[in-house]
């Protein structure tokens, strides 16, 4: 605080926003469910952390890792990831870029969050596509160091323009905090977000859940084997999770709950054990199956079960087969061909509306269809009125109608799936068709 005589010169402009918050345009949303031929393989690699070499802060080229990736509901890509010098340090920021919808290439990185004077560590981003609403939580240290850490959350509903402002979900600075990007919203709507529970290299992964949508959080009480841990539910409602270190019999660790987290049965996976540097991914696709992706002895591979995890099909290595170097976390050089993919990175995954699979490692970013994982898979015909995707015309599907009922483009925002017949409204004609198709029909 100053005490004296008011300056005579000009106060100065309010500074632009970050690159990755400027003119960004909503779009139909129809227009970005469209995408490649879902009946052809399709696949491309390329590279999204995009810090200029010479870069020392507030973003910097010395280490970029631990991203997270979401679609907004304007079919953009956006990615996040902390930027820093040493993990550390209090330096440590959030960097982001958007990838524009019928873009090829990323845009240039910019700030996405700063807190000053502390360690920002391990962002996560989730997107909710009922409500088209993105979440962001960042853990933020007392000071130096990733632990302890309190936890904060922010939401935006214009495509990750503006942002409400964060509030703190986990108060406390203490050990067991620290963020997982395996952010998932259970089917009885609870919001899960996975935490080490150790700032250690071993020791497990807390489940924090909130039954109001981010307000509250409770922590159920178990541990998922494992350290950075990748999570999903099951058709029953089980919940199902592969870990980083405490291997079991020479493979990572997977763990199985039956009561939302409170308690977790631990077996050994399929899958060979991850290390430092390395982070594996598991989603549940739109299609139905489970998709998993982590590394194995030739580099990063994934993988899909169609039967709940009892099985795993197609393990491909996610390469072109090119045979050019592509840069992996920190700029290391790999070859990527027929035989060897990237060897190390932090994974992200998020399938977007035109059901492409986004899966991003510390450096690169990998687009890719279900035929191009599963050779396998043929895709189903469309299905006139199957608003959830369930491949059933029901009684949920007409509660979808009904809650937007003469609603005109203006109140729908453009292109909302409700409007069948794509006049612009939903009404009695989107009813009509809907129920041409009544029970069973989509089978």
């Amino acid at each position: 605080m100053v005490i004296g005589e008011m300056p005579k010169t000009k106060p100065l402009a309010v500074p632009q926003p970050p690159l990755n918050q400027q003119n960004v345009v909503p779009r139909d949303r129809k227009l970005v469910s469209k995408g490649p031929d879902p009946d052809k393989p399709y696949f491309k690699v390329r590279k999204y952390e995009t810090i200029p070499t010479h870069s020392n802060g507030p973003l910097f080229a010395g280490h970029n890792h631990c991203p997270a990736i979401v679609e907004c509901p304007n079919g953009d890509l956006l990615t996040i990831w902390y930027s820093t010098e040493g993990e550390r340090d209090r330096e440590l920021s959030v960097a982001a870029s958007r990838l524009r919808y019928g873009d090829d290439q990323w845009e240039d990185a910019s700030v996405f969050w700063l807190t000053a004077d502390r360690n920002n560590h391990t962002p996560c981003i989730w997107g909710d596509r009922e409500t088209g609403r993105i979440y962001h939580f960042n853990g933020v240290a007392d000071a130096y160091s990733w632990t302890p850490l309190a936890v904060t959350l922010r939401t935006s509903d214009d495509n990750a323009v503006t942002w409400t402002k964060p509030w703190v979900i986990l108060p406390e600075h203490k050990s067991g905090q620290m963020p997982i990007e395996s952010v998932f919203r259970a089917s009885n709507g609870t919001l899960v977000l996975p935490c080490d529970a150790t700032a250690g290299s071993s020791g497990g992964t807390y489940l924090y859940m909130s039954d109001d949508d981010g307000a509250t959080w409770y922590n159920p009480g178990g541990k998922i084997g494992g350290i950075h841990a990748a999570a999903a539910e099951l058709s029953d409602g089980r919940l199902w999770a592969f870990g980083r270190s405490n291997n079991i019999d020479g493979n990572s660790p997977k763990s199985i709950s039956s009561d939302m987290g409170r308690d977790w049965d631990k077996s050994a996976s399929e899958f060979p054990p991850i290390g430092s540097g390395q982070r594996c991914v598991l989603v549940r696709l739109a299609e139905g199956p489970l998709f998993f992706s982590s590394f194995e002895d030739d580099g990063l591979f994934g993988t899909v079960s169609w039967n709940d995890g009892d099985s795993w099909s197609s393990w491909k290595l996610m390469t072109d087969g090119s045979g050019r170097e592509v840069e992996s976390m920190d700029g290391r050089d790999f070859r990527l061909d027929d035989d060897n993919a990237e060897p190390r990175g932090y994974l992200s995954v998020y399938q977007g509306r035109n059901g492409l699979i986004h899966l991003i490692s510390s450096r690169q970013h990998y687009v890719f269809n279900l035929k191009w994982i599963d050779s396998s898979y043929n895709p189903p015909a469309a299905c006139v009125g199957d608003l959830d995707n369930d491949r059933d015309v029901d009684f949920a599907d007409m509660q979808k109608l009904m809650d937007h009922w003469l609603w005109s483009s203006e109140q729908l925002g453009g292109g909302y799936i409700a409007d069948i017949d794509e006049d612009g409204d939903v009404d009695f004609d989107d009813f009509a068709a809907a129920g041409s198709r009544w029970r069973g029909s989509c089978q």
